[in-house]
């Protein structure tokens, strides 16, 4: 077996620690007490529109909107692709799609675009991979121009690294680093943090403090550029502080969106605690500060889509129960990647069907003002047109 297919066998097991959802942050969002009563919930109507067109699975990752509403980034992986993975992006008027045409020897598994639209940050592994311990340990961050140009790769220390977000003014980039895996270990990476990267100094420093996630997902940036509001599963740290086994955190917390500030050395607790929600999964931020997630309410098997508005309080659009939901007429599961165009929700949903197979997703769209789920096709890979990338 050479080092290029066991590069694809091992490829989705890279995904497993990403919780993907993208979008672009400007503005603060809630200012939300972790302690207080429940928020109302407006449940707001919603029609599902069926598609004639065949479904559109494929292994999408990643989501990103530009902030002129008129284009998407994303990443699609094939194995009969040289590069194993593509970096798109997708005109959504005319459906134009397009492929960044990147150094050839490695597989670039993430990509987000900045707010403001004029930097794209990448994750590449090497597709000359001799194990997957040893590749996860050699992850880089590369970033470019968004229009090709200026590529280079980030002199950061060795580790597993997800999710590198650009600020507002593109001086700064966060993202997560993960711990080597302890002899033995079950899962291939843990222990993560924040760590935040000043291209006016070229240093790397942690952001906070060492709250040791298992996992780390989004990462937005909020208003002054001080702040994070990040997707993070059980902080590890927390845990021995609180006197608690992770089941017993889960039981308490069960949503994993928190805020952290720079420099923050306290102890940090999930947004929106009390609420009604089992889990809450996929934050977005649109530009007037309003948060979007999708969510799972109390004894209820299917997720829902919520914003949160800044005025207090969540707006609730259902995905539908039983014959005529988005999972029996789009066959879709969990939300994955999602990203906000106005009051457009696009989402790059999981198949159902898949039995595991988390390669398998196709896009949706919710317009937040209709209450319309639509499906979206994308353009075949073969159509996209090679946009030329030039080193820095």
């Amino acid at each position: 077996m050479n080092g290029k297919q066991l590069f694809q066998k091992i490829l989705p097991l890279y995904m497993a620690f990403l919780g993907l959802f993208i979008s672009n942050a400007w503005a603060n969002p809630m200012n939300t007490p972790n302690s207080r009563a429940p928020q109302p919930i407006t449940v707001m109507p919603i029609t599902i529109l069926p598609s004639n067109e065949p479904p559109d699975w494929r292994d999408f990752r990643t989501l990103s909107a530009h902030p002129n509403g008129e284009e998407i980034f994303f990443v699609e992986c094939h194995k009969d692709l040289p590069e194993n993975c593509r970096v798109l992006r997708l005109h959504l008027k005319t459906s134009a799609l397009s492929y960044y045409a990147l150094p050839k020897g490695y597989a670039h598994l993430e990509a987000y675009l900045s707010p403001s639209g004029k930097k794209l940050a990448m994750v590449r592994v090497s597709q000359q991979v001799t194990s997957i311990h040893e590749n996860l340990e050699r992850k880089e961050i590369a970033i470019m121009n968004s229009d090709g140009s200026g590529l280079e790769v980030l002199p950061l220390a060795s580790g597993p690294k997800t999710m590198p977000k650009f600020n507002a003014n593109d001086d700064r980039l966060a993202f997560w680093r993960s711990k080597p895996r302890k002899p033995g270990s079950k899962t291939l990476a843990a222990d993560y943090d924040v760590y935040e990267y000043d291209f006016k100094t070229g240093k790397e420093y942690a952001f906070g403090a060492s709250y040791r996630f298992f996992q780390g997902g989004e990462i937005h940036y909020l208003l002054g550029g001080d702040e994070l509001l990040v997707k993070a599963d059980v902080p590890l740290a927390e845990e021995g502080r609180l006197g608690m086994n992770t089941q017993d955190y889960r039981k308490r917390y069960s949503n994993y969106i928190f805020r952290l500030k720079r420099g923050q050395t306290d102890w940090v607790a999930p947004l929106f605690a009390d609420e009604s929600f089992e889990g809450l999964w996929q934050p977005a931020l649109g530009r007037d500060g309003e948060l979007v997630f999708d969510a799972t309410p109390p004894k209820v098997g299917s997720t829902s889509i919520y914003r949160h508005k800044t005025s207090g309080g969540f707006l609730k659009w259902s995905r539908g129960e039983g014959k005529g939901s988005t999972w029996d007429v789009f066959g879709t599961a969990a939300l994955s990647y999602s990203a906000l165009v106005g009051n457009q929700l696009i989402g790059i949903f999981s198949n159902y069907a898949a039995q595991g197979d988390q390669s398998l997703k196709r896009f949706l769209t919710l317009d937040m003002q209709s209450g319309e789920w639509r499906a979206m096709n994308i353009p075949p890979l073969s159509t996209a047109k090679a946009l030329p990338v030039s080193m820095k």
